[in-house]
């Protein structure tokens, strides 16, 4: 993306990228730039959003970036996250069983994957108790950098003193990180 690059440099190929804002503010938007530049690069891409697949293709289509031919081709994988939600966990309000992260380590590999897009990361960060929360975020990133692959990590603005707290500890780990603002 023009802008992204002249303001930051670009992004650090195999590491991950934070982006944060208010709802409205084209965190989204980015993700699917993101997808798209990776996709152009010929890289293939793992989009993963609480949002359901066809909504996905939907708001692609209506900003000019039509996915469904990668999509079809296997070039780019679309998640939405009660794919790694079990009735247990739905139930008992945990988002992600411990397991999540082993699959999705697996589905990377089996795809040859190398640009990943959280649409929100929160489901992988949000922990409790808050104490474990630096050591957590540590492990979680180290953990990206051995997936070999670019990731955008998008939280939305933080609106609690546990939320700045996550942003903060996320911002100190990610090379980059870009706080949106305005409205799309």
């Amino acid at each position: 993306i023009q802008f992204f690059d002249i303001l930051f440099g670009g992004v650090f190929r195999n590491r991950q990228v934070l982006c944060w804002g208010r709802n409205g503010s084209g965190k989204s938007m980015l993700g699917l730039h993101f997808i798209k530049q990776g996709l152009d690069d010929g890289e293939r891409a793992l989009l993963l959003s609480t949002n359901p697949v066809a909504d996905t293709l939907i708001i692609a289509n209506s900003i000019g970036i039509p996915l469904q031919k990668e999509v079809e081709s296997r070039q780019l994988t679309l998640l939405e996250y009660d794919a790694f939600l079990t009735q247990e966990a739905v139930s008992t309000n945990v988002l992600l069983p411990p397991q999540a992260f082993m699959e999705l380590q697996e589905l990377i590999a089996e795809h040859s994957i190398r640009r990943i897009v959280f649409d929100t990361v929160l489901p992988w960060v949000a922990i409790e108790p808050v104490t474990r929360l630096a050591e957590h975020l540590f492990s979680f990133v180290r953990a990206l950098d051995r997936l070999d692959a670019t990731a955008l990590l998008i939280l939305p603005k933080p609106a609690s003193n546990a939320a700045f707290q996550l942003k903060d500890k996320l911002r100190e780990l990610c090379p980059i990180s870009i706080m949106l603002d305005g409205t799309v």
